[in-house]
């Protein structure tokens, strides 16, 4: 019987450790490779296009995809032009503002400009403290044709060193799949 648990347990620990990845399409809009140790879920936010985590290792991502003219009519309607300019450098402020207002920050977010397989993106990445959580978070925010995309990951603080390359690799993946012009 001793060695039948151990052998599940080794299995388990293997699978939740592999190198394996998986490709999704969302939506005919992107495509972004996960670690195959993550598995789609539903009850991060209704708001986000994919939404994927592993309990296991304690890492999560978050997609959201939104038309550009948004941007224009969120800052507008609400008389925001002296503070965010209707482009990446605006949407990128604008919802790390957000951010500030639900998180204690540990370390100071500040952005990173980057090309995301062709897309203009700015990264950003910070601790801090959610609901009496310590974590850390990876964010870019990226400029495709017609939407701007948000891919959020997150992680335990603690686990923060261990997952950060896979938190990069999902976010370095992320391709456009919508060539439509509006």
């Amino acid at each position: 019987m001793r060695k039948i648990l151990l052998l599940v347990l080794f299995t388990f620990i293997i699978a939740a450790c592999g190198t394996e990845k998986q490709v999704v399409n969302k939506k005919h809009l992107y495509t972004i490779e996960l670690p195959g140790y993550m598995s789609e879920v539903t009850d991060l936010s209704e708001d986000a296009s994919l939404q994927y985590q592993s309990i296991v290792n304690d890492i999560y991502v978050m997609v959201f995809d939104e038309p550009k003219e948004n941007l224009g009519n969120a800052i507008y309607d609400n008389g925001l032009e002296d503070d965010y300019t209707d482009d990446l450098n605006g949407y990128a402020k604008l919802l790390t503002t957000g951010i500030a207002d639900n998180v204690e920050f540990i370390s100071v977010p500040s952005f990173t400009d980057k090309q995301i397989n062709g897309l203009n993106a700015k990264i950003v990445d910070f601790s801090g403290t959610a609901e009496g959580v310590k974590a850390y978070w990876m964010v870019a925010f990226i400029e495709g044709r017609n939407n701007y995309y948000q891919i959020s990951t997150w992680t335990s603080l603690d686990r923060k060193d261990k997952l950060h390359k896979d938190m990069e690799a999902m976010i370095e993946s992320f391709t456009e799949t919508d060539k439509s012009k509006r």
